[in-house]
């Protein structure tokens, strides 16, 4: 998760380059703060500059705007190496005529034959003539101070200062975010520990787990298996940061869900809520930490999420719905066998799963059960459906989003949920694309509450 320094100094960053450009529009530029390099030549591949100067349709200049309070002359050196290279790149490969680079207090213009300190701004009708001297090295450059000659006063000269001081306004920004180095340091230090304490008490749970699995007897056993493992887990991410994430990062995270899930953010549990940003989090985390332990945490802190909703609806309300409308111990009978023990009495809830959700929407089918149980599933789901979850909607639409929502939750729980009881089988990759199902990118979360009348 970025800082609220770095995300406040980016959004400077933007309005300073819009600012700059407005400026550069009174010189007579048609200024583009979008313009898109298209791939040109094999030599680059798309590039967007901060600032690209067409005169007409033509391009004819780039200018980058760089702000940096390092002044570490290694690091400054490196930097401009690289900002040389690109610019040679950009200069061969899309043929502009001129490459304009603002560092901190200084304006350089770069050519083909390399770089010019330079003390007034190009206009579409002197951008030719503006180099004068020698070129510069870059060791000439790291080693230069603030410095704008003032021969003339003249337009391109004063809207030359004006550009210098907006970018300098840019580096105080980033004089902020260098002076909290030592802190975020630290804070990574503490991070990287509670992590490596977690990943130590996840492998040893995965290989308890791992030897309970191969001596269950059946697909039941399995799924209670799995799901104590998933709490227990659950617990154990709880407890590594009991003393809570950073507030501000906490805010920014719960901000971006509730931005993204809309009106379905508040049909959600509070636990819902928190497992989502929770695992947002959390996956960043690891990823900015190099990714030290597989990510089971975070998968199952997504599914988690899933399953809490999933379970309100078609457990926790369904049995409430069952229970009113069929009262009594003779009525038994009459509830969904998704539902029901062994023994055919109402299941407590600890009992019911996240693999119990696609037999209950009649995705999947009970090998056990009767034709007429299976109808009499279908038959009550629909009921409890119409009364509290579809109002308005036909038979039909119902059980084509049940089996839609079913078969998705199905290949969640065997692509994500059932890895994590495993030690390695989820990496990065797998964290990411169970995050894009359910919450980014596929939004199965958001479709199915927003779906849902509560």
């Amino acid at each position: 998760m970025e800082s609220s320094n770095i995300i406040e100094n980016r959004n400077r960053g933007v309005q300073l380059e819009n600012e700059i450009g407005k400026i550069f529009e009174e010189l007579g530029w048609n200024v583009n703060n979008h313009y898109v390099l298209q791939k040109n030549q094999g030599l680059l591949g798309n590039w967007y500059p901060d600032i690209a100067l067409l005169d007409g349709e033509k391009l004819i200049g780039i200018i980058e705007i760089k702000a940096y309070s390092n002044n570490n002359r290694n690091y400054l050196t490196k930097m401009l190496h690289h900002v040389r290279f690109e610019a040679l790149g950009v200069l061969a490969a899309y043929e502009a005529t001129f490459f304009m680079l603002f560092i901190n207090k200084n304006a350089y213009l770069f050519t083909s034959n390399g770089f010019y300190q330079i003390d007034n701004l190009p206009t579409p009708n002197n951008y030719m003539d503006l180099t004068v001297g020698e070129p510069l090295n870059i060791i000439s450059i790291v080693d230069t101070k603030p410095h704008v000659k003032k021969p003339v006063e003249s337009k391109e000269q004063s809207q030359l200062d004006q550009v210098i001081e907006l970018i300098a306004k840019l580096s105080e920004g980033q004089k902020e975010i260098i002076s909290n180095q030592v802190a975020m340091k630290e804070k990574l230090d503490k991070i990287s520990e509670q992590i490596e304490t977690l990943s130590g008490q996840i492998s040893t749970y995965q290989s308890l787990v791992s030897r309970q699995l191969g001596n269950a007897d059946s697909e039941e056993e399995r799924e209670k298996i799995i799901s104590s493992f998933t709490d227990e887990l659950i617990e154990q991410i709880r407890n590594s940061f009991q003393d809570g994430y950073d507030l501000r990062e906490y805010r920014a995270e719960e901000n971006m869900l509730i931005d993204l899930f809309d009106s379905a953010w508040d049909k959600m549990e509070n636990d819902t809520q928190k497992f989502l940003i929770s695992a947002k989090i959390m996956y960043k985390k690891q990823v900015t930490l190099g990714d030290l332990i597989d990510y089971s945490g975070v998968c199952v802190l997504v599914t988690k999420a899933l399953e809490k909703e999933l379970d309100k609806r078609f457990f926790t309300q369904f049995m409430n719905y069952m229970k009113e409308h069929y009262p009594g111990r003779s009525n038994h009978s009459q509830f969904p066998t998704s539902l029901l023990n062994q023994y055919g009495h109402p299941k407590r809830q600890r009992d019911y799963t996240l693999g119990s959700v696609p037999f209950t929407l009649c995705y999947k089918t009970n090998d056990n059960i009767s034709l007429d149980q299976q109808e009499n599933d279908k038959a009550k789901l629909l009921e409890f459906c119409h009364a509290e979850l579809f109002t308005g909607k036909s038979d039909e639409e119902i059980m084509d989003l049940l089996l839609d929502y079913g078969e998705e939750i199905e290949n969640i729980k065997n692509d994500y949920r059932n890895p994590s009881a495993h030690t390695n089988q989820l990496q990065r990759v797998n964290a990411k694309e169970c995050i894009d199902l359910v919450i980014d990118v596929q939004k199965l979360l958001k479709r199915m509450l927003d779906s849902f009348d509560q």
